[in-house]
């Protein structure tokens, strides 16, 4: 009569293989870990271990926890490739703005000199006069 697999004592350590399970999981492979795990000369089979509802229903929320997990990396590589494009667009957001900022300074202090050397007599405290509503509606300068 062949050794009975699954007793008492070693419903538990079938179970701890299934809980601590990772990567993919298929009968066969969980069976040949179970024949390996409990030092068996033979493989388990299948039919085996379905015998038994709590190691079906543990095999069967275990592969959709290991499933759910999976898909869940797919979408944190999805997510983190994403960000890391938005960071490298904002990067180069950054760094273009940045250049158009020092063109901008670079053209203030031309026009600065260009009024200290054209209109000396010129008070410089009138570029601090705010534009008027008029002006404004304008698009007067």
């Amino acid at each position: 009569m062949p050794k009975k697999v699954v007793t008492e004592g070693s419903i538990d350590q079938l179970l701890a293989i299934l809980n601590n399970w990772q990567g993919h999981l298929t009968w066969e492979l969980y069976c040949e870990s179970v024949s390996s795990k409990l030092n068996l000369k033979t493989v388990v089979t299948k039919q085996t271990l379905l015998r038994y509802e709590i190691i079906k229903r543990t095999f069967a929320e275990r592969k959709a926890f290991l499933r759910e997990a999976k898909s869940s990396t797919e979408s944190s590589d999805q997510t983190i490739e994403a960000l890391q494009l938005q960071v490298r667009n904002l990067v180069e957001q950054v760094r273009r703005l940045t250049k158009e900022n020092e063109a901008y300074k670079e053209k203030f202090v031309r026009w600065l000199n260009v009024i200290h050397q054209y209109a000396p007599t010129f008070n410089m405290s009138k570029l601090d006069v705010p534009l008027t509503a008029k002006h404004k509606r304008n698009g007067k300068v």
